[in-house]
């Protein structure tokens, strides 16, 4: 787990909430604090869909929401002419690119899926806003017990190498 404070607050909010530079990512939770705090729950829920629709991974994918369908919304919540109070986003890595970041935690680049690293269950980084300062926290979900941490060091340096491709400037805490 690494802790990055962002150095170019308005550089990042724009490709946070006006491009797709975070669409690889689902959002599994978010609180926002303007004039009344919201608090949003981005698991996906079964009784809005049909069961042929829940069923279908086609049309759901994923167990929680793609931030490219919460980015409008959540940008909707902050925009104004007053800058939000405070803000909370847990990102979660979509379960497709997991593997390849694991890969190289194992040492080995091949694509061959039926070797564990450790029972990760996910890759996460957390944007913490205060209405002064953004800071991303990286985190990793395990599906178990484990001793094998060698999956988070490769996860602090994918995201760090994610960051300095979207030209994000960051100050490691």
């Amino acid at each position: 787990m690494i802790e990055l404070e962002i150095r170019k607050l308005g550089v990042f909010m724009g490709k946070l909430f006006s491009s797709d530079c975070f669409d690889s990512f689902l959002i599994t939770e978010a609180a926002v604090r303007t004039n009344v705090s919201w608090a949003l729950d981005s698991r996906l829920l079964k009784s809005f869909y049909t069961d042929e629709e829940w069923n279908d991974h086609d049309t759901r994918p994923y167990e929680f929401a793609t931030w490219s369908d919460m980015r409008p919304i959540i940008r909707e919540i902050i925009k104004g002419k007053k800058s939000p109070v405070g803000f909370q986003l847990v990102f979660r890595l979509k379960p497709e690119y997991v593997h390849a970041v694991l890969k190289k935690a194992s040492g080995n680049n091949e694509a061959d899926s039926s070797d564990t690293v450790s029972p990760v269950d996910a890759l996460y980084f957390t944007v913490k806003y205060d209405g002064a300062k953004a800071i991303i926290i990286t985190g990793i979900g395990y599906s178990g017990f484990t001793l094998d941490k060698s999956a988070e060091p490769v996860w602090d340096r994918t995201m760090t190498a994610f960051l300095d491709r979207k030209e994000i400037e960051y100050d490691e805490k």
